[in-house]
């Protein structure tokens, strides 16, 4: 499995090769080189904005909608909110950000648009259950690529026939009779918790799909959907 950081640096340096390449058979001096290929990725990289939001837009009109209102804030791609998002994220709920974005639009569903790509963010109900429930399959998982190394194929991480397996497999599990052992459960999960704190302070790593955890674990599933 190609890792994500590798994925994430291939297309620039795909795009940065042939003028690396170019410069050094031609020995055109380095900054001349580099002020090339800055413009050129910009150039690149405008374009294919551009591209993007006008098949979005040649799309939504075929299809007899319109394209969700997107967010404007003050910093080039919207990299503001992410600032926002990641200091909220160290004192208080991510969440609150996203609210606030939402009540200065006066909408309850406004696309992000992050560094330039699509993040739709809703909070209408008509929406989520859509997603969620009456048209669930026509919906894939976004991370499933960049989660696969922590989540592998489980039900969190797959879609269609997978998806399906996997969540045939556990429904058994959440009946009322299963569920209702909450102690049980909060007794082993604070057992887990505790010794995997253990680990870290003493300086060990903690493998959570290791074979020590992993068999921790199913004791505290066996205890909680056995018990009487």
């Amino acid at each position: 499995m190609i890792s994500p950081g590798i994925r994430l640096l291939s297309p620039p340096l795909a795009i940065l090769s042939p003028f690396l390449l170019v410069g050094y058979a031609f020995n055109i001096a380095p900054h001349v080189v580099l002020l090339g290929t800055v413009g050129a990725v910009l150039v690149l990289a405008a374009v294919r904005i551009w591209a993007t939001r006008l098949l979005q837009h040649m799309r939504a009109r075929a299809a007899g909608a319109r394209l969700v209102s997107t967010a404007s804030r003050r910093w080039p791609g919207n990299l503001d909110i992410l600032t926002s998002l990641r200091r909220e994220w160290n004192v208080s709920y991510p969440l609150t950000v996203l609210r606030e974005i939402l009540a200065a639009s006066n909408t309850n569903t406004l696309n992000l648009r992050i560094g330039w790509d699509d993040y739709i963010f809703t909070t209408e109900p008509e929406y989520i259950k859509l997603i969620l429930a009456t048209d669930f399959t026509n919906y894939v998982k976004a991370f499933r690529d960049c989660m696969g190394s922590v989540l592998g194929t489980g039900v969190f991480n797959s879609d269609g026939d997978m998806w399906k397996f996997h969540r045939g497999a556990t429904r058994p599990f959440f009946n009322r009779d299963r569920i209702s052992d909450f102690e049980i459960f909060a007794h082993h999960a604070d057992r887990a918790i505790k010794r995997m704190k253990e680990l870290m302070r003493a300086g060990y790593a903690v493998d959570f799909q290791g074979a020590s955890t992993t068999l921790l674990l199913l004791t505290c599933r066996f205890e909680l959907f056995c018990a009487p």
